[in-house]
């Protein structure tokens, strides 16, 4: 009796003492946050962050009704804040925090800020900014444009590979854009290992202008013997959309 006593009281213990560092933690984060939110641009009363954060439920899955109107809305600003988020790694402080929350009551959870899932927020800056380029949503894409070319050299292959969208979109949706001062860091991201990075950098007609069939061809020719059916097929009509239409009946007859 006595051992399974002090077995609950251990336990019990070891729940205050976890309840008391999440409290700290939260307090912290809550100082943090809303110093951070203060430099923030925000619309209709919510943070930049907040649209983004808010618009996500726990699968990953996010709401682009609310959160692309709001961040137009923002001009900018709002755009710096989403190329900004691109970046965005995870620290140590915000793991423990995230792993601590999970474990306390609900009563308490709601009491706390909701953690911060940095991946998420990344890929709802892309989708974001993505979706502004259809409408040519940013009135600056010149200031916008560098920093995402700039996130074609990051390690993660999958921000590479959202990254090379992006900068898809916007050399085909923003006509004004300058291309020729980014013309190496489109051909060495042409030659990238990640075959949709090199899909999406040789879709845009001024990008494949730019650096001219010769480079088209050299990282666009292994893609037509891919083993995905669809990656074959994009790569066909990168090509023919260049006039490299030779360059594929020969890849497709063989010797």
């Amino acid at each position: 009796m006595k051992t399974e006593g002090n077995r609950k009281s251990l336990s019990a213990l070891r729940l205050s003492v976890a309840m008391g560092f999440a409290l700290g933690l939260g307090l912290l984060l809550m100082l943090g946050l809303a110093s951070r939110r203060a430099r923030m641009p925000s619309y209709a009363g919510r943070s930049a962050e907040d649209w983004l954060n808010e618009n996500f439920d726990w699968s990953n899955h996010t709401t682009h009704d609310a959160t692309v109107p709001a961040f137009r809305q923002m001009g900018t600003n709002g755009i710096a804040f989403l190329v900004e988020t691109l970046g965005r790694r995870e620290r140590a402080f915000s793991r423990l925090y995230r792993r601590m929350f999970v474990k306390l009551p609900t009563k308490l959870r709601t009491r706390l800020p909701r953690p911060v899932y940095p991946e998420a927020l990344v890929f709802g800056a892309f989708m974001t900014l993505e979706q502004l380029s259809l409408d040519q949503g940013d009135p600056a894409p010149e200031r916008t444009f560098p920093h995402l070319v700039k996130l074609l050299e990051v390690a993660d292959s999958r921000r590479r590979q959202s990254s090379a969208a992006v900068v898809s979109r916007y050399a085909s949706m923003y006509p004004q854009l300058d291309l020729a001062p980014f013309r190496s860091e489109l051909v060495r991201a042409l030659n990238d290992e990640n075959v949709e990075v090199r899909l999406f950098i040789a879709g845009p007609s001024p990008v494949a202008n730019l650096v001219g069939p010769e480079e088209l061809a050299r990282a666009l020719k292994p893609a037509l013997t891919n083993f995905n059916s669809r990656v074959r097929r994009v790569a066909q009509e990168h090509l023919k959309r260049a006039g490299l239409t030779n360059l594929v009946v020969e890849q497709i007859n063989g010797p």
